[in-house]
Order: structure tokens, then C-alpha cells, then sequence
């Protein structure tokens, strides 16, 4: 068998030339369905392991790529993307939110954090009614508390019992 006629049998079918490797190897040795695949089982199973890793990698960097690029509204495309699918806002409707709180958080009025991670959605789960956008800090406060009115006011009471 010439060198270069990979995938190809020997005369009597009992070896099939490997892509891969370039041995004639028995036929046990590759997968019976790939009648005109040409690498072995071993050689086949590296390849797909170093091609689905190259394209892995190759995928996350498209995907920061895209996230960290900015929106015209001045976000990142992630921020916009996390807006339209979880809240169906569009940027301009977030911009005038914050503008409107006046860029202070909604339940504290803390200056809401340049780092726009840290600025949260408030929505109510039941509804999907936006409510305003809020700090790390309170977000956290009201999820802790399941958004239960009276667990707050329990903690409100009991901060000022124990004054």
C-alpha cells in the first residue's frame, strides 16, 4: 500500500492504514460504523479530545471577546445581553433607572459602585416587576430575608432593641 492512502484496506481486508499514525492496523482496531473514517480507535480519540479542547479554548475567548465589548449605550455587550434575557430591558431603560435613583441605590442610597457587577436587578420573583436597581449589599440583605416583609421587620425591631 503506497504512503498517503490512509483509510484504505490491504488486499486480503484484514489491515486498514491509520491517518493518524500511518500503521496498517487489524480492522478490531477501529470502529466497525466508519467504513471510510481513517484513524484508528487511539489515533481518533486524541484527535477529538485535542479538537474539542482547541475549540474550547478558541470559544471562551470569542465569548469574553464579545462580553467585554461595548454596547453603543456604553455598557459591555455582556451587561446588555444579561439585561434583554433576564429582564427584557433594554440599556437605555437601565441608563434612565439609575439615572433616575439619581445613580444611588434604591433601599440605601449609597453611591451605586462603578464596578457594574456589584449593581443589581431588584425584581420581584413572583410578578418579574422591576423595582429598582440596588447595591451588593442590600440585594444580598433582601434575598437572605426571601424578600418577607416581616423578617425585616423582625431585624429592624431586634437592631433596635439591641442598640
Amino acid at each position: 500500500m503506497p504512503r498517503g492512502q490512509f483509510g484504505l484496506y490491504d488486499k486480503e481486508r484484514t489491515v486498514k492504514y491509520c491517518y493518524g499514525c500511518s500503521k496498517g492496523k487489524p480492522l478490531e482496531q477501529f470502529y466497525q460504523s466508519d467504513e471510510f473514517k481513517s484513524r484508528c480507535k487511539e489515533c481518533r480519540k486524541k484527535y477529538y479530545r485535542e479538537y474539542h479542547e482547541k475549540r474550547k479554548i478558541e470559544s471562551a475567548k470569542q465569548s469574553k471577546i464579545r462580553r467585554d465589548s461595548l454596547h453603543p449605550s456604553g455598557l459591555t455587550q455582556g451587561k446588555v445581553d444579561h439585561l434583554m434575557g433576564g429582564y427584557g430591558m433594554t440599556p437605555e431603560q437601565y441608563l434612565k433607572l439609575i439615572h433616575a435613583q439619581q445613580g444611588k441605590c434604591a433601599c440605601c442610597d449609597t453611591i451605586l459602585s462603578e464596578n457594574k457587577r456589584y449593581v443589581h436587578i431588584d425584581h420581584d420573583h413572583e410578578t418579574g416587576r422591576i423595582r429598582g436597581i440596588l447595591c451588593h449589599s442590600c440585594n444580598l440583605m433582601l434575598g437572605h430575608a426571601d424578600e418577607n416583609i416581616d423578617k425585616l421587620k423582625k431585624a429592624i425591631f431586634y437592631l433596635e432593641r439591641n442598640k
